[in-house]
């Protein structure tokens, strides 16, 4: 429309934005996005939506259980509001620091909410896994400490823990 080159206008498009940066300055980064866990996501969102899952789940979801998510400043504040009264996504946006607001945002806003029973079932499912994974995880805790007591001759004590082995094993095929 004006003549000039298409070429031409994209060189000064690229200097005019290189040179508006201070010398020495670099381009902004990217903060890196948390991968969130789907398990985490599912979790949080059916127990903010869903007071009958606060109700069945809550209880059975121990600070222990949620200490290694990345997360898990949401669900300890979470677990903290029921003592306070209604439980609200402000209320617990409120309790948190920006970090944790951010990542509450990405959480929520990733999953869309269902109804009450299709909450507490994805609960459910979600609470499930996350008590396997925990026992595989105390199998494995299990299975390193016996190795450490063969190897430094602790008879009575590997046999004794041999047997908390055979009893979680147990466990896991039962469920």
């Amino acid at each position: 429309y004006l003549g000039v080159d298409v070429g031409l206008v994209l060189d000064q498009i690229k200097r005019a934005a290189t040179d508006r940066r201070a010398p020495g300055q670099t381009a902004p980064r990217a903060e890196p996005r948390i991968q969130i866990p789907a398990i985490e996501r599912i979790l949080l969102n059916a127990l903010i939506s869903s007071e009958n899952t606060r109700k069945e789940i809550g209880p059975r979801l121990p600070a222990s259980m949620t200490a290694q998510f990345v997360s898990h400043d949401l669900f300890d504040a979470l677990r903290q509001m029921p003592e306070a009264g209604q439980v609200s996504f402000a209320e617990l946006d409120a309790r948190l620091d920006d970090a944790g607001r951010a990542l509450l945002h990405e959480m929520v806003a990733a999953d869309e909410i269902g109804d009450e029973a299709e909450c507490l079932t994805q609960a459910e499912a979600c609470l499930l896994r996350i008590e396997k994974d925990l026992l595989r995880r105390q199998i494995d805790d299990l299975r390193a400490r016996i190795k450490a007591a063969e190897r430094e001759g602790r008879i009575e004590e590997v046999m004794r823990l041999y047997a908390e082995l055979h009893r979680m094993e147990q466990e896991v095929k039962r469920e």
